[in-house]
């Protein structure tokens, strides 16, 4: 997928003590700001979302759409 950039206004001390934490655990911010940022992804992009993005992309989903099992109300109603 393209990458985009995001541009944060934070504060400036906070910032800088988190790079110091960071670095004396050899972690890097822009690897954690992107875990973040995947699991905003995963918390409130609907599965069916996600599938199609990774679809598009040209990989196999992660996780197959599920489908109600036999039985259940939604399927008889696809009968």
């Amino acid at each position: 997928m393209k990458k985009t950039t995001v541009t944060v206004l934070y504060d400036d001390e906070k910032l800088s003590a988190i790079k110091l934490f960071l670095s004396k655990k050899s972690l890097d911010l822009t690897k954690e700001l992107t875990a973040c940022m995947d699991g905003l992804f995963k918390k409130y992009v609907p599965p069916e979302v996600r599938s199609y993005l990774e679809l598009k992309d040209g990989n196999p989903p992660s996780t197959p759409a599920k489908r109600p099992a036999a039985g259940t109300a939604a399927a008889q109603d696809k009968q």
